[in-house]
């Protein structure tokens, strides 16, 4: 894309019924978006009204036995030893069959934003601030400003991605305090 800002933002759902909902919500809705397996995750990606990114997703480590290098690049084995790509087509019919309840309501509680993917012009500067960022969550106080943050439970994931290329550049994790 050629310019520093926000890439997608990800909220993760905790459980099956929920990601279920969401997919449901927004088919209902019409509103576009990808629904995307990734094996160690299923997501959905949509952009909001703004044009921003947005993911929707749900966490499913549990599926993946072994991560090994392929020709093709990183292959997750599944729990069947089948080396699958790491991004697919979502079996929307399994994924489906965990909706329990129709109803428009807000998001279930433990839905959490995870992580944050943004592009960047300078990757050096990008890492500093992300390092300033992870350690908010680390001491209680803010390196950026002189006031307490208001949320130091955690920090997200923040990966960056040098602007006009594809692909990660560096990654910081953490699972987020960050509530929806």
């Amino acid at each position: 894309r050629g310019y520093a800002g926000l890439y997608h933002l990800a909220i993760h759902v905790p459980d099956a019924a929920e990601f279920a909902y969401v997919l449901a919500r927004l088919d209902s809705a019409r509103y576009p978006h990808s629904p995307t397996e990734h094996v160690f995750s299923k997501a959905t990606y949509l952009d909001d009204l703004d044009g921003n990114g947005i993911e929707i997703t749900l966490e499913t480590p549990w599926r993946v036995k072994e991560l090994r290098n392929g020709r093709g690049g990183i292959e997750l084995i599944d729990q069947e030893g089948v080396a699958r790509p790491g991004v697919g087509h979502l079996d929307i019919q399994e994924t489906m069959s965990h909706l329990v309840e129709k109803e428009m309501r807000p998001l279930k509680p433990g839905t959490w934003i995870g992580h944050v993917h943004v592009h960047v012009n300078d990757i050096e500067a990008a890492i500093g601030l992300a390092m300033a960022a992870a350690r908010v969550s680390l001491s209680g106080a803010s390196p950026l400003s002189s006031r307490q943050p208001r949320l130091n439970s955690g920090s997200p994931e923040v990966s960056t991605y040098k602007a006009a290329r594809s692909g990660p550049a560096c990654s910081t994790s953490g699972r987020s305090g960050w509530r929806v």
